[in-house]
């Protein structure tokens, strides 16, 4: 399964995505595209379609199984308070990708991982990216990515 990760720590603002800069291993069929130090992964909307109308028109979707982890906290110094990641599609957030955790103190890391299958449309290729959505700058340490396309998504 292709995976990409970071090592250390980054410090993650508001609506800004995690960055990846480690290919832990690429995708050999080239359905998933990403620069090293960027936080967008471009999936491929993988189709069987030859010719004949756009695919995009036909309203299936294809899904990549996508599955996270991460320790996270607020910055040493900071307040306490929830900190919040989830996927993002093309920018917009993905609600039922959403993890939350409450770290007991500033400097204090706790994990968050999610596991989902996340449609992509057939024949076009879509931005996926782990953001905050939270209101404070956060930490992110040792993040990690896997994404793998499935053929359970519509045909």
């Amino acid at each position: 399964m292709p995976g990409y990760a970071a090592n250390g720590s980054q410090t993650v603002n508001p609506g800004a995505s995690v960055l990846f800069n480690i290919t832990v291993k690429g995708c050999p069929l080239g359905l998933i595209r990403h620069f090293d130090g960027e936080g967008d992964f471009l999936l491929s909307g993988k189709t069987r379609n030859r010719g004949g109308s756009c695919p995009c028109r036909c309203k299936k979707t294809t899904e990549y199984f996508i599955d996270f982890a991460a320790n996270v906290g607020v910055e040493e110094g900071g307040t306490p308070g929830p900190v919040s990641l989830a996927l993002a599609r093309n920018g917009v957030v993905i609600p039922y990708t959403t993890m939350t955790v409450t770290p007991a103190a500033a400097g204090t890391l706790d994990n968050v991982s999610r596991a989902v299958n996340v449609p992509i449309w057939l024949g076009c290729c879509q931005s996926v990216a782990v953001v905050n959505t939270g209101t404070d700058p956060i930490v992110v340490n040792n993040p990690t990515i896997e994404i793998d396309w499935t053929e359970k998504g519509g045909a």
